[in-house]
C-alpha cells in the first residue's frame, strides 16, 4: 500500500484499470451518444494551477467526463446558488474550495480528464425546480461518467482524500517477525492491527445509488485504491493494497445483474413478464436493497424518497409497474407490512412530512420487508381499490409526493384494540407492546398480541364523538390463516386521525400461535379437517367483521 494515494504510480494504475475496462468489459455500460449533463466543471491547467468554470453543457456536443461520489458532512459552504451561479460561468476560484473538491479536480487533470460532474456545484442548490430536474437526470449522470471518483474514507467534503495514508492507526503494536521464502531465502513478514470498520463513504444514502448507477469506480479508500465494475467476472475489482471484509449491507452484495448491466438507454424495452422467474426476483431484489438502503444515514431526512429515485426510475423501466412512495403497486399487498428494525423503533416521527404514514419514506431509521409471495388468489382482504399521489414535481415521478397526498383506500376487517388498561394516558409507544382485544368468534372474551411500531410517539386520545377511547387502535387483518400446524393473522395497526374511516399505520402486528402462549398448535390426535376446524373458531378473530372501506394517509 503506498502512502500517497494519487501518485504517479497509482495514476498509472488507475488508466491502466480504466483503459482494460473500456476495451475488455462489454457488461459495463458505454457512454450515450445523446445524453451530457446540464452543466459540467471545466478544468484547464494555468500558471497558476487551475483554471476552473461551470459550463452550460445543453445543446453542445457529448464529451468524456467523470463524476464525483463523496459525503456531504453537512450542509455546503460552498455550493451553487442562483446568486453565484454567473460568476461562476466566468471563473470558479480554486484556493477556496473545500479539500475534497480540490482533491477530485487533481485527479481529473492527472488522468487527462477535461470535465467533471458534482452535485453541489452542477445542481443549483436553492432553486427547488432545478433541483428536481436534475435530480431526476442523475441515473444518467453516473451511469455516463467514464468514471466516478469516490471519496470512500472522507468524512465530509473538507476532509479530501489524497492526504497521506497509514497503515495502523496504533503503530506500537506492529511486530516483524522472519520468514523463510519457498526459494530458501530468509525474509520477514509484518503483522499489524488494522482498522476494518467502514469507509464513511458506505454510511451515507445518496453514495449507495452513486454506486449502482455508475459503470465504472475508483474508490480512494481510507485503506486502499478499489476498482468497481458492473461485469461480475470482475466485481471485486482491482486494489493497490490489502482488502477488506465485505460491508454487512455492501452494494456488491446488491448489485442485481440482470438490471444493471443493461445499457441504459435499453432498458425501457425490455419490461419484464410479471409471472416470470426474472421479475419475480427483480422485484425481490428491490425490496432487499432499500432496506439496505435505509441503514444509511441522510443529512437532510427529507431526502429520503429522493436518494433512492435513480435506482427506483431503472426498476421502474423494466417494470412497468405503477411507483408509490418507494412500494410498486403490483407488491402491495404484501409489501404494506413492512415494519422498522428493532434499534429504530425508538426513534421519533419526523417533523417534516416524507411521504404517507403507510410508506417507509415516512419514518426514518432502517426498514425490513416480508418475504414477497406473489400470490393474490387466495387473499380474500385487503382488497386495494386506489391509491392516490400527488407528485411535488411532475418531471420527478420517482420523487417526492406533496403532503396531504398519498391516499391508499381498501376495503378490510378491523378488529378494535386497546393498549394495556395500566398504562397511562401519557404512554408513549416503546419497540413492541402488547394490545388487548375482544376476540369476535365464537370462542369470544379477550386477546392479546404483540404490535411492532414505526416510531417512538405518543398515542393521542381519540374523539369522543367518533366512539373512540383514549390508547385505542384497530387491527387491520392482512392475512389470517391456518399454516400446516399453526395459525398465523397480520396485518396494519391503525389509528383514528380524521372524519369518514380515515386513519394513519403506526405500526404492523403478527399472531403465530407457534410462538404466542396458548394452545393453538396442532395436537397429534387431530386431522387436518379438525385442526382447521379448531384453529378457525379459536383463533380467527376477524371472522364476524363486517369489511369496511377506509382510507389511509
Amino acid at each position: 500500500m503506498g502512502k500517497d494515494p494519487g501518485c504517479e504510480e497509482n495514476i498509472l494504475k488507475i488508466s491502466s484499470w480504466l483503459g482494460q475496462c473500456l476495451n475488455d468489459h462489454p457488461d459495463c455500460a458505454t457512454m450515450a451518444s445523446t445524453f451530457i449533463p446540464t452543466r459540467l466543471i471545466e478544468i484547464e491547467e494555468s500558471l497558476q494551477g487551475f483554471h476552473l468554470r461551470l459550463r452550460h453543457m445543453t445543446g453542445r456536443d457529448t464529451v468524456p467526463y467523470n463524476a464525483l461520489s463523496y459525503c456531504w458532512g453537512g450542509d455546503q459552504e460552498i455550493k451553487c446558488t442562483t446568486t453565484l451561479i454567473d460568476s461562476w460561468i466566468e471563473a470558479i476560484p480554486f484556493d477556496v474550495l473545500p479539500k475534497t473538491i480540490q482533491d477530485a479536480i487533481t485527479v481529473c487533470r492527472k488522468l487527462g480528464t477535461k470535465y467533471l460532474w458534482i452535485d453541489s456545484f452542477c445542481i443549483i442548490q436553492d432553486d427547488a425546480n432545478d433541483k428536481a430536474i436534475e435530480i431526476a437526470q442523475m441515473p444518467q449522470v453516473y451511469r455516463n461518467a467514464v468514471l466516478t471518483i469516490a471519496a470512500a474514507g472522507a468524512k465530509s467534503v473538507r476532509e479530501g482524500f489524497l492526504g497521506e495514508r497509514v497503515a495502523t492507526e496504533t503503530p506500537k503494536e506492529v511486530f516483524q517477525l522472519p520468514f523463510r521464502c519457498s526459494s530458501g531465502e530468509i525474509g520477514s513478514i509484518t503483522i499489524l492491527k488494522v482498522d476494518e470498520s467502514s469507509d464513511p463513504i458506505n454510511e451515507r444514502a445518496w453514495t449507495l445509488q452513486e454506486r449502482l448507477l455508475s459503470a465504472r469506480t475508483i474508490e480512494f479508500g481510507s485503506r486502499q485504491l478499489q476498482w468497481i465494475c458492473q461485469t461480475p467476472k470482475y466485481e471485486a475489482g482491482f486494489t493497490d493494497g490489502w482488502r477488506k471484509p465485505k460491508e454487512s449491507w455492501d452494494p456488491k452484495e446488491t448489485l442485481d445483474h440482470e438490471i444493471f448491466r443493461r445499457k441504459f438507454d435499453e432498458l425501457g424495452k425490455v419490461q419484464l413478464d410479471r409471472n416470470g422467474a426474472t421479475y419475480k426476483s427483480a422485484m425481490k431484489h428491490w425490496y432487499n436493497l432499500v432496506g439496505k438502503y435505509t441503514h444509511r444515514k441522510l443529512t437532510f431526512p427529507t431526502d429520503r424518497i429522493l436518494a433512492i429515485s435513480g435506482i427506483a426510475e431503472l426498476y421502474g423501466r423494466v417494470f412497468g409497474d405503477e411507483y408509490l412512495c418507494g412500494l410498486w403497486k403490483s407488491t402491495l399487498g404484501d409489501a404494506l407490512l413492512w415494519k422498522t428494525s428493532l434499534a429504530s423503533r425508538n426513534l421519533p416521527r419526523p417533523v417534516k412530512y416524507q411521504g404517507p404514514s403507510w410508506s417507509w419514506t415516512a419514518v426514518n431509521g432502517s426498514v425490513e420487508f416480508p418475504e414477497l409471495s406473489f400470490n393474490t388468489t387466495n387473499k380474500k382482504y385487503p382488497e386495494i381499490f386506489s391509491c392516490t399521489t400527488r407528485l411535488v414535481d411532475e418531471k420527478a415521478p420517482y420523487g417526492a409526493i406533496a403532503e396531504a397526498s398519498g391516499v391508499l383506500v381498501l376495503t378490510a376487517r378491523l378488529l378494535p384494540a386497546c393498549v394495556n388498561a395500566e398504562t397511562p394516558r401519557s404512554w408513549v409507544y416503546q419497540p413492541k407492546y402488547v394490545v388487548t382485544f375482544l376476540k369476535m368468534n365464537n370462542c369470544g372474551g379477550f386477546g392479546q398480541c404483540e404490535i411492532s411500531c414505526d416510531a417512538l410517539e405518543p398515542l393521542d386520545s381519540k374523539s369522543d364523538s367518533q366512539g373512540f377511547l383514549p390508547n385505542q387502535v384497530m387491527l387491520c387483518e392482512f392475512w389470517s390463516g391456518p399454516s400446516e400446524n399453526h395459525w398465523t393473522a397480520k396485518g396494519l395497526v391503525l389509528r383514528y386521525c380524521a372524519e369518514g374511516e380515515i386513519f394513519s399505520r403506526i405500526g404492523v402486528f403478527e399472531y403465530n400461535t407457534a410462538i404466542a402462549a396458548t394452545s393453538g398448535g396442532r395436537t397429534e390426535e387431530e386431522d387436518s379437517v379438525q385442526w382447521s376446524e379448531r384453529v378457525d373458531r379459536q383463533h380467527n378473530w376477524f371472522k364476524y367483521c363486517v369489511p369496511r372501506i377506509i382510507a389511509i394517509i
